[in-house]
């Protein structure tokens, strides 16, 4: 029986993919999880406390919360007809920052707060 040139072709692909049958075996990707979670660096966090549309307004709030040992601060509108808005602190991460907005609002210092990023100057 001879050989031909397609059968011996169809062998010698036979002989090769079963020779390197396991480079075309897909493997399990292994993923190694962090050992230190990442964090960015400059990331910082506020609680936005108030807003107003009258500056008068604003600051008397800002006064109010001073008085009370928040540490508040007042950002004024970007354009014409903003919102004066009043920020308290600069926290690390979202948690701490929900974390010291419950212990504001339970001591009644502050109605409601929202995690903003922090929109203030650094110290």
């Amino acid at each position: 029986m001879a050989i031909t040139g397609v059968s011996l072709g169809a062998i010698l692909l036979i002989l090769i993919f079963v020779t390197y049958s396991n480079i075309f075996k897909s493997k399990p990707v292994v993923i190694e999880k962090a050992s230190v979670p990442v964090v960015p660096v400059n990331t910082r966090f506020s609680l936005q406390v108030s807003a107003s549309k009258k500056r008068s307004g604003a600051i008397s709030e800002l006064n109010r919360l001073k008085k009370k040992h928040a540490d508040a601060y007042l950002i004024k509108p970007g354009r014409k007809g903003g919102w004066y808005k009043i920020y308290v602190g600069k926290f690390a991460t979202q948690q701490e920052a929900k974390k010291k907005g419950a212990e504001l609002r339970k001591a009644k210092v502050i109605r409601d707060f929202f995690v903003v990023n922090y929109k203030g100057q650094d110290k």
